[in-house]
């Protein structure tokens, strides 16, 4: 999303009419406003756009960037639908604030609430001890938003089949508004203003070539480890509730070796380094020299910094940076953040200029029952893109492909034919999708360059069967079958880790999708499947093939292979 070199990883939120930013195929110009809207989940990394998501299917709160087109309400209930234009709505109702919230100073949360100064009526209270559910660190931060001029109403957070998340405590029409929040309780680089030093900061990331999701990062580093430096942060309520999502990035080489020998562990290497190099740069060449009592070695290491960026990635909303929606910027949205993804949901927020203050507003776009969970979307992306900036797997994912490289190598160069290696000459690249299909032209071009002296019917049809073959070595060469990685799916506890339900199921999505391939490939040498010669050669002079839509724009890929082809008089 953010225009920045080819080895920083940003994982994006934005629109298509930012040219700063990479985005998702959404135009602007050409879509409905109200479903433009981006989700803040890309990475560009070497010149890809990547995506991910995290916390959802652990017990913890999910990570929520509300992004793209829809969200909510599981079993028939309330949807809230998004909306990315600017609406005039009627200021949230707020109780009046009489009385000063105080509390007993036993500990040093209490300290830092009665530090505040915040006024709360009793009402405001009982609303934010229902709506946490007796997490006390939530209750804090919910009493935070209240005080300061947010409103909840309806939702509590709840126990869920996706984890935790936000379920309806009574019947709501459609149109009503469960969580209001302050644009200015939001943490965002438009915050940065209000702060000298975080501008200089800021200045500093930019000038180092990151965007809006590394600013922010440092952002919350400050905010993590301001009280460790006798300073108090802005959005301390908010801050020292985040929770950690289990990001790929964060795992130890340990915890990773089940997924070793898969393309997805190399893209975690990349996201990783990533991390590294924007320490190097951001923090030792630039914060720790110019502010040397606010950004300390000692508590801004690179392992909090990973975890910073792992939190603003996973959490954060696109939002205006003013009422004439001409610029999106990075933004986090204390308790909205707490809803869980869907696929097939709506999602309806906005941003209220007209109000005091200003304020992000999540409502509902279908009418909701009691007890049912609040959903949005996080987007449309991959399975590995999910899996790297969100933390989950979907069980199905239709966006999800493999990439097929059909390579031929330039003999006399001193080509290295090793796994793993990039051939000189790139023939064809073919986007397989869920059904498993393999484009015509891809068949073709490799059948020309493997057969040349066959008829070209016949050609396709030997080459298939080489194809077929690769593949099936290419699934041999994994740590585990797909029969073992559902078994382990079903012996995982009820205490398993988020991070680990989430391998296992890209392990298996990733089986699932080359066992398609080759049950395509069998079609064809079973003849099944049976084209003409001359239609064949039509294609191959004429490229007489149908276009066929890129799902490239949602994420990496489960995998890429490349094949290796001799070509005629190779060795």
């Amino acid at each position: 999303p953010i225009s920045s070199p080819s080895s920083v990883v940003t994982a994006p939120t934005t629109s298509s009419s930012s040219p700063k930013r990479l985005s998702l195929p959404y135009d602007v110009e050409e879509h409905d406003r109200e479903r433009a809207s981006l989700p803040p989940f890309l990475v560009t990394l070497t010149g890809l756009a990547h995506s991910l998501d995290a916390g959802q299917v652990q017990g913890e709160n999910v990570c929520s960037p509300i992004e793209a087109n829809r969200i909510v309400c599981r079993d028939n209930g309330g949807w809230i639908e998004k909306r990315s234009r600017l609406q005039k709505t009627d200021s949230p109702a707020r109780l009046p604030k009489k009385k000063q919230f105080t509390t007993s100073p036993t500990s040093s949360r209490s300290k830092a609430e009665a530090s505040l100064d915040w006024s709360l009526t009793p009402e405001m209270r009982q609303i934010a001890h229902e709506f946490s559910n007796e997490d006390a660190k939530l209750e804090f931060l919910s009493n935070w938003m209240l005080a300061m001029g947010g409103t909840i109403n309806g939702v509590q957070v709840g126990v869920t089949p996706l984890g935790r998340g936000l379920v309806a405590t009574k019947d709501m029409p459609r149109g009503t508004v469960v969580i209001s929040t302050p644009l200015s309780l939001c943490p965002s680089p438009k915050e940065f203003g209000k702060n000298k030093l975080m501008t200089e900061a800021e200045k500093m990331v930019r000038d180092a070539g990151y965007g809006d999701d590394y600013a922010l990062a440092v952002l919350i580093e400050y905010e993590t480890h301001a009280k460790a430096l006798g300073k108090m942060g802005n959005f301390d309520p908010y801050v020292s509730w985040l929770p950690v999502p289990p990001l790929p990035s964060l795992l130890t080489d340990q915890e990773l070796l089940t997924l070793d020998g898969m393309y997805c562990r190399d893209q975690i290497a990349k996201v990783n380094l990533a991390i590294s190099k924007s320490y190097e740069s951001i923090f030792r060449r630039s914060l720790f020299p110019s502010f040397p009592t606010t950004f300390d070695p000692k508590f801004n290491t690179i392992e909090s910094w990973g975890r910073s960026l792992a939190r603003v990635w996973s959490r954060s909303f696109n939002l205006y940076t003013n009422s004439s929606q001409n610029d999106l910027m990075w933004a986090m949205t204390p308790v909205a953040d707490l809803i869980n993804h869907d696929a097939d949901a709506e999602n309806n927020y906005i941003q209220d200029f007209d109000s005091d203050p200003h304020v992000f507003k999540m409502r509902l776009s279908k009418d909701v029952r009691k007890g049912e969970e609040l959903l949005i979307t996080y987007g449309a992306h991959t399975s590995l893109q999910y899996f790297l900036f969100y933390g989950f797997v979907l069980p199905e994912n239709e966006h999800d492909y493999v990439n097929l490289r059909l390579l031929v190598p330039s003999f006399g160069e001193g080509m290295d034919m090793r796994p793993g290696k990039r051939a000189n000459e790139l023939v064809s690249l073919a986007e397989v999708h869920t059904t498993g299909e393999v484009p015509l032209d891809f068949l073709i071009e490799g059948a020309i360059v493997r057969h040349p002296d066959e008829l070209l019917v016949s050609a396709v049809q030997k080459f298939s069967e080489w194809l077929q073959q690769e593949i099936i070595d290419r699934m041999a060469s994994l740590p585990s079958t797909i029969e073992e990685d559902v078994q382990a799916k079903r012996e995982l506890g009820p205490d398993a880790s988020g991070s680990q339900m989430a391998m296992i199921q890209l392990k298996i999505n990733h089986k699932r999708f080359l066992k398609s391939i080759i049950a395509y490939l069998d079609r064809i040498l079973q003849k099944e499947i049976l084209w003409d010669n001359d239609h064949l050669e039509k294609i191959h002079l004429d490229g007489a093939v149908a276009p066929r839509s890129s799902n490239s724009d949602f994420g990496l890929p489960l995998d890429e292979i490349d094949l290796y082809l001799h070509p005629p008089g190779g060795v």
